[in-house]
């Protein structure tokens, strides 16, 4: 071993040491929105950036209409069961399959699938033959929530360009009055979940003067969970901090060539 391996060793405890700036410039995001506003559209932009095609778009909806209006030259893979995410997860751990970026349509399905997979391999304990499949106790609620999550990291962890879309729901505070928009997510995942991202995008429209306007809240305020430990703003002048203005994701320019830019610092 040569003083400058000694002084600079690239394993420590057998782990890979990595300096923040040469790490790869891969992004793992949250996109949650409203039913219909366009986050398949918006993700599936993805494949308009060179650095992060070719895209895998996982469809666990089963609404990928909206990618035939456009030019996202994107493979569309249909996921109906856990099983089958626990297997692409495989996949792609394994590499050699030439993509860049993977896209999760939607993290509210994929929380049902998994719910489901807990009821029926309850239903397979004998103590549990009578029991409604469609009520979880408190036991599966609490798996599911374990399965999910390991589920999520497990995939942010890929040497992949990660986004999650999933549907917005609004909590209110009874005490403050307050009412949060976030994932629609089953109990405390609504908050837990985003915490797993480095950025998180609340994306809703605004009516001004007739007009629909399409805006991305990057930043965590009393009415919205969102974040973004990217390089730079997502800033559109003109408006408050954080907010960035995207086109409409089925015409004009494609979104994720504004939004993965300021992320990973490539003006």
């Amino acid at each position: 071993m040569t003083d400058t391996e000694i002084l600079t060793p690239t394993t420590f405890a057998g782990l890979r040491i990595q300096q923040p700036k040469r790490q790869d410039p891969t992004i793992n995001m949250l996109v949650y929105g409203d039913q219909g506003i366009g986050k398949t559209t918006l993700a599936g932009s993805a494949d308009a950036v060179l650095e992060m095609r070719k895209v895998l778009f996982v469809d666990i909806e089963g609404g990928t209409l909206s990618l035939r209006k456009v030019d996202y030259l994107v493979d569309v893979v249909h996921v109906t069961s856990w099983a089958q995410m626990n297997e692409l997860y495989g996949t792609l751990l394994a590499g050699s399959h030439g993509y860049q970026t993977v896209v999760i349509d939607s993290l509210t399905e994929l929380a049902d699938h998994c719910m489901a997979a807990v009821m029926t391999a309850m239903k397979e304990e004998p103590d549990n033959s009578q029991r409604d499949p469609d009520i979880p106790g408190w036991t599966e609620w609490n798996k599911m929530s374990k399965l999910l999550t390991r589920m999520i990291k497990l995939f942010r962890d890929l040497p992949l360009n990660v986004i999650f879309t999933a549907l917005m729901k609004e909590d209110k505070d009874t005490k403050k009055g307050i009412v949060t928009k976030m994932p629609d997510l089953a109990g405390k995942l609504a908050k837990r979940v985003p915490a797993y991202f480095d950025v998180v995008l609340y994306y809703y429209v605004v009516e001004i003067e007739g007009e629909q306007h399409r805006w991305l809240n990057s930043i965590q305020t009393p009415t919205c969970i969102a974040k973004n430990r990217g390089k730079m703003p997502l800033q559109t002048e003109g408006l408050p901090p954080g907010i960035l203005e995207i086109p409409d994701p089925t015409t004009g320019t494609a979104p994720m060539s504004l939004i993965y830019p300021a992320i990973v610092g490539v003006s």
